[in-house]
């Protein structure tokens, strides 16, 4: 009976759990749902008839055993239920994966790409001649101001000037 029992309250809470997620997308007046509804109706009362009828109703009245007997009665009946609704969960899950392994996503082209007929940007030719110019003009002041500190360091005046300035500078 307490197998019975915790199966019937475990497919009560799968029902429970399955109209919350149609409620989601579902109208009252969808049919599925109003025969998960009518299911969920039947084994409650199927459930109710039976918990009236069973030897664990006496328990609770006190007619057979002790308090102690109706605790692990109680706890049984838990475990029982835990265990049938981990069971049906679980078996509802495998179903869900190779449901949605089977489902591939499918990936529609909406319109076809149309190449353009002339290129807009990057200008590339413009990019390498601006570069060019700017490698020619920076190569050129480096060539002046090498050339200038080459003659600074020929004349004696200004290179004791230059031999200032460097130590400063190796200092910070």
């Amino acid at each position: 009976m307490i197998e019975v029992t915790a199966r019937l309250r475990a497919q009560i809470s799968a029902k429970e759990v399955q109209l919350g997620a149609m409620r989601t997308f579902a109208a009252e007046g969808n049919p599925e749902l109003q025969r998960t509804q009518e299911e969920l109706q039947s084994v409650r009362r199927e459930l109710s008839r039976i918990e009236g009828s069973s030897p664990i109703a006496a328990i609770g009245r006190g007619d057979a055993l002790g308090k102690s007997g109706l605790d692990n009665l109680g706890r049984l009946r838990d475990v029982k239920y835990h265990e049938f609704l981990y069971e049906f969960l679980a078996k509802q899950y495998e179903l869900a994966k190779i449901d949605e392994a089977k489902d591939a996503t499918v990936i529609q082209v909406m319109d076809q790409a149309i190449e353009p007929d002339r290129k807009s940007k990057p200008k590339r030719a413009l990019i390498v001649v601006l570069s060019a110019l700017m490698a020619l003009f920076l190569s050129i002041g480096w060539a002046f101001a090498r050339e200038a500190s080459a003659r600074a360091k020929a004349d004696p005046e200004h290179a004791s000037r230059l031999e200032v300035l460097s130590s400063y500078f190796r200092r910070n």
